[in-house]
């Protein structure tokens, strides 16, 4: 649901929006988001337990119930059903976290360095920052 091999995102989607079948002309592309799956706390004296597991994005901390509702919305993608088909709650909490992670990724001025992320515009060209302070430049692919 987060993409295949790269983590690709659409710049000027919006939050909220279907997620479109085809790709954007403008778009931060770069390497997956990390998940961990965490299993439901047994009760402490200062939290009471509960039965939801969740998994978090690395690196946000940043918490995901895995409900019925998101299980079905994944075995749903597995079998090929497109994302606009959702529910809107399963598509909202797929934007929450694709926006937390495109927004850590658009930060992430090592990642561009190193060019394990990039925006590229229109499959024809992408913009490089070629060292820290220096600017923008536009290169073709």
């Amino acid at each position: 649901m987060l993409g295949t091999a790269n983590f690709r995102f659409g710049i000027v989607d919006t939050f909220g929006q279907p997620q479109a079948e085809r790709q954007s002309n403008l778009a931060l592309i770069g390497p997956q988001a990390g998940l961990r799956a965490e299993t439901a706390p047994n009760p402490t004296p200062e939290r009471p337990g509960h039965d939801v597991p969740c998994f978090e994005i690395t690196g946000t901390s940043y918490r995901i119930p895995i409900t019925f509702e998101l299980f079905l919305a994944l075995k749903l993608r597995q079998a090929g059903c497109a994302s606009s088909s959702l529910p809107a709650s399963v598509r909202a909490l797929i934007d929450r976290v694709r926006h937390r992670h495109a927004g850590k990724l658009c930060r992430a001025t090592d990642k561009f360095l190193d060019q394990t992320a990039r925006i590229e515009i229109a499959g024809k060209a992408r913009i490089v920052l070629p060292d820290p302070g220096e600017q923008l430049t536009l290169e073709a692919l």
